[in-house]
C-alpha cells in the first residue's frame, strides 16, 4: 500500500536496496562475531571492489546511506569531500577517529558515491539505550549465547572459507542469500525463546529491534523529497530486520542486491 500525502494523494514509494556487507577493517572488539580478514587494500581486493562498485552503479541509486551515527554525518562528509579531492590516504586520522580508509563505508560507499557524482552521503545509524538496570556483563552473556538448533561453529568456519576463496562480489552474493540472510535473527529469536532469564533476553533482543527501527526512521526523516533510489550499506547482520521493516513500510519498497553481486552472469550494461 502506498502512503498518502497531506492532500490524500498516493506517494510514490522510494526503492531501497539493502546491501549486507562484512566489516572490512576487521578491528577487534567492535563486533559480536569477528573473523580474520585479509587486507582490502591488496591489488586483488581493490580490483574486486572496483567490479562491485561498477555493478552497483548500474542500478543508479541517487542516495547512499551508511552505518555511521546520524550525529556524525557532518564529519562523514568532511571525510568524503577530502576523498573526492584526493587528500585522504589509507590510514586512520586523529580528527576522524571513527572511520578508517579500510572501512567498507569508504571502500564501497565513498567509491560508489564518487562514481555516481554524489555530493554527499547520509549517515543513518542509531543506538538505543539499554534499561538502566542492565549491566555490560548481562548484555554480553545474552549476545554470546548459542541457542540449540544453530551450528554456529560450522557456519562461522564456512563464512571464513567463503571470504578467503571468493571474490568480494561473489562473497557478498552468498552473504545476502538465504539462509545466511536470516541466520543472525534466527539466533536472536532462539536466544529470546531459550535463555533462562527471559527479562534480560527480551531486553537485549528488543534493543536490537529498536536499533533497526531507528535506522529506518532516520532514513525516512533525512531523505530529500526528490529521492527515488537509496542504497543502504550495512553490516549483514542487520539485513533481515531492515528488509522486513522496509517491506512492510508504506513509504519504501525493497530491492534485492543479488542481481548486482556476481562477478559472472551479473547485470548487463
Amino acid at each position: 500500500m502506498k502512503a498518502l500525502n497531506k492532500k490524500g494523494k498516493r506517494e510514490k514509494q522510494i526503492q531501497v536496496m539493502i546491501l549486507g556487507i562484512y566489516h572490512m577493517e576487521g578491528e577487534k572488539g567492535r563486533h559480536v562475531y569477528e573473523k580474520e580478514i585479509d587486507d582490502v587494500l591488496s591489488p586483488r581486493r581493490q580490483k574486486e571492489i572496483e567490479l562491485l562498485v561498477g555493478n552497483l552503479a548500474k542500478w543508479k541509486p541517487d542516495i547512499i546511506a551508511v552505518e555511521v551515527l546520524r550525529e556524525k554525518e557532518n564529519l562523514l562528509n568532511v571525510m568524503y569531500r577530502e576523498y573526492l579531492k584526493g587528500k585522504r590516504n589509507f590510514e586512520r586520522e586523529e580528527n576522524l577517529p571513527f572511520l578508517s580508509s579500510r572501512n567498507e563505508v569508504v571502500q564501497v560507499g565513498f567509491r560508489l558515491a564518487k562514481y555516481l557524482n554524489h555530493k554527499k552521503i547520509l549517515a543513518v545509524d542509531f543506538y538505543p539505550d539499554y534499561p538502566e538496570w542492565m549491566t555490560i556483563e548481562m548484555i554480553k552473556e545474552v549476545m554470546y549465547y548459542k541457542p540449540s538448533g544453530l551450528n554456529f561453529e560450522k557456519l562461522f568456519a564456512e563464512d571464513i572459507e567463503k571470504l578467503k576463496e571468493l571474490p568480494i562480489p561473489d562473497y557478498l552474493y552468498w552473504l545476502n542469500s538465504e539462509p545466511m540472510v536470516n541466520f543472525n535473527d534466527s539466533g536472536m529469536v532462539g536466544t529470546a525463546l531459550e535463555y533462562e532469564n527471559r527479562k534480560v533476553a527480551f531486553a537485549v533482543v528488543s534493543n536490537w529491534f529498536e536499533r533497526n527501527l531507528g535506522i529506518v526512521r532516520n532514513l525516512k526523516e533525512v531523505l530529500p523529497p526528490e529521492a527515488e533510489k537509496v542504497l543502504l550499506l550495512y553490516g549483514a547482520a542487520h539485513v533481515p530486520l531492515l528488509k522486513y521493516i522496509i517491506k512492510v513500510s508504506s513509504r519504501f519498497s525493497f530491492i534485492s542486491p543479488l542481481p548486482y553481486l556476481k562477478t559472472k552472469g551479473g547485470v548487463d550494461e
